[in-house]
């Protein structure tokens, strides 16, 4: 399996601290399923701007580790990137990686404050042929008041990616309630760790598998965006998207008048 979001190179975000914490997570990772990991660390200006080359660099000193001990786990270059006014221009100046050097890019908005030019950034990208991934929807407040906010997004050729332990509630109800409805109204693509730490998200897979599989009504959807489309991505081939389903509404008045 894949997993094309997480955060295991070491010391240069709020993920791994040194390689040892990073060899855990691959082991970890390992022991669950997964045999290809990309390494989506944070580029936020001004907060983690770990260059494509230094990344590069950590991958290379991971993989010395990993044939070590002969762990069989595949690391991808990549990025989570905050979208700001300057991720097109870094994007092009080589200072950011795309998912293994394809076109696909992650991308993170703000958690608590709507960015108003988010929509005419993500365009951008878009135009520019960049294939624009959207992290962890359910985890924004104003994606939570309102799941609508995603489409305008996803009609301009977005997709998004839910982490898998916001079925849990790592993330706090409101996540998990909203991820819940995200996965009802097929409008999540990707499903992935976003692990940081080591005893976090990989040692829980199976519980978090468990939960999905009795959430979600559709075994062929879950596939997926947990098998299927980061195969897809990792193979540069096209993503399956489900239409969305429209919003249902809420409180008796809306049953009883629902279309």
């Amino acid at each position: 399996m894949i997993d094309m979001h997480c955060h295991i190179l070491p010391g240069i975000d709020d993920g791994s601290s040194n390689i040892d914490e990073s060899i855990q997570m691959i082991k970890e990772a390992r022991d669950c399923g997964y045999n290809v990991l990309y390494c989506s660390s944070h580029y936020y200006e001004p907060h983690y701007v770990s260059s494509k080359e230094k990344n590069l660099k950590l991958i290379k000193e991971l993989e010395e580790e990993l044939k070590k001990e002969e762990i069989d786990v595949k690391l991808i270059p990549g990025n989570e990137i905050y979208l700001n006014e300057n991720s097109l221009s870094n994007l092009k100046a080589g200072l950011i990686s795309t998912m293994n050097d394809s076109k696909f890019i992650l991308i993170e908005l703000p958690l608590n404050q709507e960015l108003l030019s988010a929509k005419k950034l993500v365009e951008e990208l878009i135009d520019e042929k960049y294939e624009v991934i959207i992290a962890h929807p359910e985890r924004y407040s104003y994606v939570q008041k309102n799941t609508d906010y995603l489409l305008e997004f996803l009609n301009v050729g977005a997709y998004f990616q839910a982490n898998y332990a916001s079925i849990t509630g790592l993330y706090g109800t409101k996540a998990q309630k909203t991820v819940k409805e995200l996965l009802d109204r097929r409008l999540i693509q990707f499903l992935a760790s976003d692990c940081h730490k080591p005893q976090t998200i990989y040692k829980n897979m199976e519980e978090i598998r468990n939960t999905l599989i009795s959430t979600v009504d559709n075994n062929e959807y879950l596939k997926d965006i947990s098998v299927l489309n980061p195969r897809n991505l990792l193979l540069n081939k096209a993503i399956i998207v489900e239409e969305p389903k429209p919003k249902e509404e809420k409180g008796f008045f809306g049953k009883l008048f629902k279309k």
